[in-house]
């Protein structure tokens, strides 16, 4: 089953998303904090990190190093409602998988997240 973690600082966004993907089969973990998303990737293996908090992997931080620890999982997908050009290869560049702009179809959202090979 997938392992799937929505992040989020913003509560109603988190909920959203966990609402949208209701028919998912997966396993989801929800954080509202840096240092929760942390505890859960260190004690587990997750298939897929959503976020809209693209700031923690901006500005030379060492957080992508901290939720993959060394692998190639989670495969991260970034919300945003408006992120420059700049912004996104900066992203690209720290190994973020997917910019999703807001607002999202919810069938695109579910296509891709069901095209994610996940962990047995």
């Amino acid at each position: 089953m997938r392992k799937i973690v929505i992040h989020s600082q913003n509560r109603d966004f988190g909920a959203l998303l966990r609402g949208l993907l209701a028919d998912i089969e997966a396993h989801f973990v929800v954080t509202t904090s840096r240092i929760e998303l942390l505890r859960v990737c260190k004690l587990s293996l997750y298939d897929l990190i959503l976020t809209d908090d693209l700031r923690m992997f901006m500005n030379g931080s060492d957080m992508m190093e901290q939720i993959r620890q060394g692998g190639f999982l989670p495969q991260i997908f970034v919300f945003s409602h408006d992120l420059s050009e700049e912004s996104a290869v900066a992203l690209l560049e720290v190994g973020v998988n997917q910019f999703l702009t807001l607002p999202i179809a919810p069938e695109k959202l579910r296509h891709k997240i069901n095209k994610i090979e996940y962990q047995q």
